[in-house]
């Protein structure tokens, strides 16, 4: 029965991923095709590390520790790294190559694209939002900007017709858990300020 209802509700998604990225190969131009190769080639891992890095140390300014760029490029790497693992385990294939713009090779779910940017993003808003010295006007534009980013490059994916929807779905819940494990564990970590003693 289990099995039965796994594959229904495997066939029921696949159903929506087909009609989705059908209706964005057939209604895309050429202007959004430019953008969505720009987005998804910010979506590089080395550049990926680098952006991790930079924003890491923003960071790090911001709450005046150290530990927030280590912890946003340990997210991005473990993130990068898990990724292959477990589309190893579900070896769904790329979409049709009639809906793509161009080919890429290697398994479909989950999207790699969609897990590091936004393990990224995710770790990045963890860390200002554990700091008192953040506002809160001003995490929220950091949790719009990243977020945002983050979903782009995930849409580029599938616009470029390489990732079905729930590839890039499943690739922000994957970035998020990592982040989430990633940056608890480092912010347990971090060193509390001594408490000043009373005169005696």
């Amino acid at each position: 029965m289990m099995a039965l209802g796994s594959l229904v509700a495997a066939a029921i998604i696949h159903t929506f991923d087909v009609t989705i990225i059908r209706n964005i190969a057939g209604s895309r131009g050429e202007d959004l095709v430019n953008v969505c190769k720009t987005l998804s080639q910010e979506g590089r891992y080395i550049l990926l590390v680098i952006i991790a890095a930079l924003l890491g140390l923003l960071a790090s300014y911001l709450i005046r520790s150290f530990r927030a760029a280590i912890a946003v490029v340990v997210t991005a790497s473990v993130a990068m790294l898990v990724n292959p693992l477990v589309k190893s385990v579900f070896e769904r294939p790329r979409p049709d190559i009639a809906y793509a713009v161009y080919r890429v090779g290697g398994y479909s779910f989950p999207s790699g694209h969609s897990t590091s940017t936004m393990s990224i993003a995710v770790a990045v808003i963890l860390i200002l939002a554990s700091s008192r010295s953040v506002s809160g006007r001003w995490l929220a534009a950091a949790t719009v900007v990243l977020v945002s980013l983050a979903a782009s490059v995930g849409f580029s994916r599938t616009c470029l017709g390489v990732h079905y929807p729930s590839d890039v779905l499943a690739g922000w819940a994957l970035g998020t858990l990592c982040a989430l494990i990633i940056v608890g564990v480092a912010l347990r970590q971090r060193p509390r300020a001594v408490e000043a003693e009373p005169p005696a």
